[in-house]
């Protein structure tokens, strides 16, 4: 389920918003945001470098009403001047999404009209992100997330159901032919638990961010999570070891594919648990 945040007040609360979804985004470390109201900014409000160290620019434009065409290309046309080069220009509007907006976004990327990559991002995009991302929102929407009652604990509850919904955890097991993909799924749900973040395996884009399960407060759903670890923590152990016997990623033993049926029946029965 979606909860469908409001957009803030303030534009200042605005560029701290994209600033915070930056800090997850990309490399926290490099996220700034760039000058003050009256200085020249080229267009950007926010910087920072992603994983790979490209130069990412973000605009934002907080506003009651939609963007016009001419607002994006002038945006684009300043951020051409920033200081050092950006590999990637994304303007964020509190604007609902547009389709003509989002059609001149791709065309003036596909055509490469500026010197960097070009994206746009609505208030709908926001509202994903927040949904994704816990700790921003409750940063920035502390008293709304008390008022409807949305608790960290509850969060992540959502989170879990999302980080086992995947063929790692539901699909036969013989349907499995590379258990790399099945090591690298469980290893991934690990870091969710102890980290609370949840990524793409392939292209290493976030699903999902929540507390990690130390810092919740329902000591019996702390406890549950806990021997889940546990469990994930073991069935890592078996596909490694299964690997290292036989110098390939592929299970061949039908015990150990067994065991690891029986494993992933008993984990998957643990969150079902959880979730009640």
């Amino acid at each position: 389920m979606a909860y469908h945040y409001p957009p803030p007040a303030e534009w200042q609360t605005y560029q701290t918003l994209v600033a915070g979804f930056a800090r997850i985004l990309y490399d926290e470390h490099t996220v700034e945001e760039y000058g003050r109201t009256g200085q020249r900014q080229h267009g950007v409000d926010v910087f920072a470098r992603d994983h790979a160290g490209k130069n990412i620019g973000l605009q934002c434009k907080w506003t009651h009403e939609s963007l016009n065409e001419d607002a994006l290309r002038s945006e684009c046309h300043k951020a051409q001047e920033f200081v050092p080069a950006l590999d990637y220009f994304i303007l964020w509007t509190t604007a609902r999404r547009d389709v003509h907006l989002q059609d001149l976004a791709h065309e003036l990327d596909q055509w490469g009209v500026y010197p960097f990559a070009l994206g746009i991002r609505f208030w709908d995009d926001a509202i994903e992100q927040l949904n994704r991302m816990y700790t921003v929102a409750s940063t920035y929407y502390a008293e709304w997330l008390d008022e409807h009652q949305l608790t960290a604990d509850h969060d992540h509850r959502r989170k879990l159901r999302i980080a086992f919904d995947r063929p790692a955890f539901h699909d036969p097991i013989y349907l499995e032919r590379d258990f790399d993909d099945l090591l690298q799924a469980v290893r991934d749900t690990l870091v969710f638990l102890k980290a609370g973040l949840l990524y793409d395996r392939y292209n290493r884009t976030l699903i999902a961010q929540a507390l990690p399960f130390s810092l919740l407060s329902d000591a019996k759903y702390i406890e549950g999570l806990a021997k889940l670890v546990s469990m994930l923590t073991g069935l890592e152990a078996l596909l490694r070891r299964s690997a290292a016997a036989f110098g390939t990623p592929i299970m061949t033993d039908p015990r150990d594919v067994e065991e690891c049926d029986r494993e992933r029946q008993r984990i998957v029965s643990k969150v079902s648990s959880l979730l009640r």
